[in-house]
């Protein structure tokens, strides 16, 4: 994830973007489910922008049930989207829990 926190501190959402569905992609397409739960476990939301939030979304929905840290890192997304973008964030979060 530095470099996705790199691009986003840069930002470079759409390379971050990118960056975020390549890794996870990868890693879930490869069967190392335990290398994304370590990922998501360290997942830094405050050092993400939003569509970098909604990709890691994105991009472990498809295996929402088998990913035990996944629920966390929703949460935490929610509860910024909330602080900070309380009138979109239900609107942002919809289809993605």
């Amino acid at each position: 994830m530095d470099q996705v926190y790199a691009l986003v501190a840069a930002g470079k959402t759409s390379e971050a973007v990118d960056a975020v569905i390549d890794l996870f992609d990868d890693l879930l397409l490869a069967g190392r489910v335990s290398a994304v739960e370590q990922m998501l476990r360290a997942v830094e939301v405050s050092r993400l922008d939003v569509p970098s939030m909604l990709a890691v979304l994105a991009a472990t929905r498809a295996a929402r049930f088998t990913l035990k840290q996944r629920s966390r890192v929703y949460f935490a997304i929610e509860a910024y989207l909330i602080e900070h973008h309380e009138n979109r964030a239900e609107r942002l979060l919809h289809g993605l829990r």
